[in-house]
């Protein structure tokens, strides 16, 4: 039995779909698995700002945000909420400067707010630490601004 020539093709096309909507639905999957949604992870959020603390203390520190996780999870809600606004407010026609400038302010004022509770954590950590945990501190990893930059690619 023999094939007519278009309905290879119809197979060929069939097949070329079929391949393209299975990518899609695992392209999506593996998307949302690899960025879930949900409140933020305490302890990646330590390791990436504290990584020159010993485990012990990180350790400590995520346990001090994971209590003041709700609070957190709301103002990183407002963060995004205020950035949106001051978005729309470099948008809007006519250019309103006071406009912007309250928005900048309003983001500005929410990201202290952050970061006071962030550093009230790590103090709260550290006053429970021993001076060996503490003596086991150093400067975190990372690229520094006095550093050469990296040789451009080859």
């Amino acid at each position: 039995m023999t094939l007519s020539r278009r309905l290879v093709i119809a197979l060929f096309v069939l097949l070329a779909l079929s391949l393209s909507a299975n990518f899609l639905v695992i392209g999506f999957l593996a998307g949302r698995g690899f960025h879930p949604g949900g409140p933020p992870n305490m302890m990646r959020i330590v390791e990436q700002g504290l990584g020159g603390l010993p485990p012990s203390l990180r350790d400590a520190v995520a346990a001090e945000l994971e209590a003041t996780q709700p609070e957190m999870a709301a103002d990183l809600a407002r963060i995004r909420e205020q950035r949106r606004d001051l978005v729309q407010a470099i948008k809007t026609e006519p250019f309103d400067r006071s406009r912007v400038e309250a928005a900048f302010a309003a983001l500005g004022d929410r990201l202290e707010g952050m970061r006071k509770r962030g550093e009230q954590a790590v103090l709260r950590a550290l006053e429970r630490a021993t001076p060996e945990e503490r003596s086991e501190i150093r400067e975190p990893r990372g690229p520094r601004f006095d550093d050469p930059p990296p040789p451009p690619p080859l």
